[in-house]
């Protein structure tokens, strides 16, 4: 188990229900009363990806990502400065929300990023659906470079404004798709159901994200982090810099392993855990884009 579990873990198990969304709180800077309101949500779901990166230096290392809530906590909540992918970002707010008063269900999507809606892909992808008063929201705090910075109405059809773009929700089929408005287009993020997933239904999933050597996530590097002017992006070797309505501002090419380590810190605010596994790794990603 990685050494950033062992030094935090101990204290959020000895009274998980409350320590956990108390750190959880800290740590995005949320104050005030946490009733289970669709202004709550909101403040939660802005807070969280401005806060804690998307980021998947575990697989990438071959070190081992658990999602049980603990570990979770320990390793995005803890003194090391790190982030995850979704189903640590969601399955930590769902356990937050959850214990917070708020009903939820747990869902799984088809990820078309880059991809037509019509394509065929796994369910490898979790998000949240929260039942509040006004309705049924989707919640997303995962979603690497398209993650949502605001819960969408599922039952409204047309553009939903949010702090970091537009986005819709509308019926395909038997499942739902939600698409974003990006370079004067509405592209394709993923496709759902509302079939609910148990945390249990999540575990081969990533088990296969995390291990497999055909898994993207095992291949190069991935990073986001939201701003309140924008987002960043590390996709291998290429750095970029949006706006608040995904307009590309900047795009830059690292080339050392020193470098990208520093645009991790100063950028992502992502620490990487073992430097010299990271320069070999950091190496096999330039390879893979000079080929």
């Amino acid at each position: 188990m990685p050494a950033y579990d062992l030094c935090v873990i101990l204290p959020l198990i000895t009274d998980p229900e409350n320590r956990i969304v108390s750190a959880y709180f800290e740590k995005i800077g949320y104050t005030g009363a946490c009733a289970p309101t669709l202004d709550t949500l909101r403040r939660i779901h802005l807070l969280h990806p401005l806060t804690l990166p998307f980021e998947n230096l575990d697989p990438l290392l071959a070190r081992p990502v658990s999602i049980e809530t603990e570990a979770v906590a320990a390793k995005l909540l803890g003194p090391v400065r790190r982030g995850g992918y979704c189903f640590e970002h969601n399955g930590l707010l769902a356990s937050v929300l959850e214990r917070s008063g708020f009903r939820i269900t747990r869902l799984a999507a088809r990820v078309l990023w880059g991809m037509s809606d019509q394509a065929l892909s796994p369910r490898s992808h979790m998000l949240l659906l929260v039942h509040l008063d006004e309705g049924d929201f989707v919640v997303d705090v995962g979603f690497g470079g398209g993650t949502l910075t605001a819960p969408l109405r599922l039952d409204m059809t047309g553009e939903q404004q949010t702090p970091h773009g537009l986005y819709r929700i509308e019926p395909h089929g038997t499942d739902y798709l939600l698409q974003a408005w990006r370079e004067a287009s509405w592209r394709p993020v993923y496709r759902f159901d509302l079939m609910p997933c148990l945390p249990v239904d999540y575990i081969a999933t990533n088990y296969y994200l995390s291990n497999s050597p055909a898994s993207v996530f095992c291949k190069t590097l991935f990073l986001a982090k939201v701003t309140p002017q924008g987002r960043y992006g590390l996709l291998g070797t290429q750095l970029s810099r949006r706006d608040t309505e995904g307009e590309l501002i900047e795009r830059k090419t690292l080339g050392s392993a020193d470098e990208a380590c520093q645009v991790l810190s100063d950028v992502f605010d992502v620490e990487v855990p073992d430097m010299a596994s990271f320069a070999v790794v950091w190496q096999r990603v330039l390879n893979t884009v000079r080929n």
